[in-house]
């Protein structure tokens, strides 16, 4: 199991796997259309949990495509200086 983060932008995406003592393993980046979603899903494995911003309505394809497949998500959003974690 590998810890999933990802930053929602509207073009571009960027993601970290985090192994389970802290440690970042790769960074990368990635596309924020279906594409790249796609491909981005396919390196996941089924008990990785994912940990996503929620940025205006740019996350929605990516929660889509996750949810659809049976992966542990928690969006979070940004507000008032708060970080707010909701669960998939």
């Amino acid at each position: 199991m590998k810890y999933v983060g990802v930053d929602i932008g509207n073009r571009e995406c960027r993601a970290a796997f985090i192994d389970g003592i802290g440690g970042v393993v790769e960074e990368f980046s990635f596309r924020n259309d279906f594409d790249d979603i796609e491909r981005f899903v396919s390196r996941l494995s089924p008990d990785d949990e994912i940990i996503m911003e929620s940025t205006g309505n740019l996350w929605v394809n990516m929660y889509d495509a996750l949810e659809e497949r049976g992966f542990r998500l928690r969006v979070t959003r940004l507000m008032r200086g708060y970080l707010h974690i909701f669960w998939g």
